[in-house]
């Protein structure tokens, strides 16, 4: 019967975008370096804060929230302040309990 293999090509093709899928969402990744940089430049509208990852979206030409980005954190105590020096919307997450 054709559902004997259409069953799993059809799980497989799903499994397939659903991972392309969370990957657009989690925006471009780049280093931490690269992300200062961008802040520095006044070119990062937002960013959610995680104990691990940082996740954001850019400025656009018309300072509306453009495409998003993703990057590692950094131990770095300096960083609200560039933010908020830049103006970009802070958003955070509390560290996850054991």
């Amino acid at each position: 019967m054709w559902w004997h293999w259409a069953l799993p090509v059809f799980l497989l093709l799903l499994f397939i975008s659903l991972q392309q899928w969370l990957r657009w969402r989690q925006g471009e990744p780049f280093s931490y370096s690269e992300f200062r940089e961008a802040v520095a430049q006044g070119r990062v509208a937002s960013v959610f804060v995680s104990p691990t990852h940082i996740q954001g979206q850019f400025k656009t030409a018309h300072g509306d929230k453009g495409a998003s980005f993703s990057t590692l954190r950094v131990d770095d105590p300096e960083l609200l302040r560039v933010l908020s020096a830049q103006e970009v919307k802070v958003a955070g997450a509390p560290p996850e309990l054991p």
